[in-house]
């Protein structure tokens, strides 16, 4: 299977779901992508919240990745709810999921 390959890492799979989730929350087809991050800090907050996190990626739509914390936090200041600083990823960590 895919995820026990790739997973914890830059794999999202794209699945259909069942009937627990709220259809706001599906994309087109009642589906929902999901990954496990391959950030262990990530992972840990996941855990210890007992419940998946739902989030978009920290970029705008059609311009390039921001990984600079001060950038995002420039531009998305009153916009979200929650931003965490998990610092600028080592340069060998991958960037882009696989879908």
């Amino acid at each position: 299977m895919l995820a026990d390959e790739f997973w914890p890492g830059p794999l999202t799979l794209v699945l259909k779901a069942g009937p627990v989730f709220p259809a706001d929350m599906l994309g087109p087809g009642g589906t929902l992508a999901m990954r496990v991050p391959g950030v262990p800090w990530l992972r840990d907050l996941i855990h210890s919240l007992g419940e998946p996190i739902t989030a978009t990626s920290a970029n705008i739509s059609g311009k390039g990745e921001i990984s600079d914390p001060a950038e995002i936090v420039r531009i998305f200041r009153g916009k979200a709810d929650v931003i965490v600083d998990g610092d600028r990823p080592p340069e060998d960590f991958p960037r882009r999921s696989s879908i």
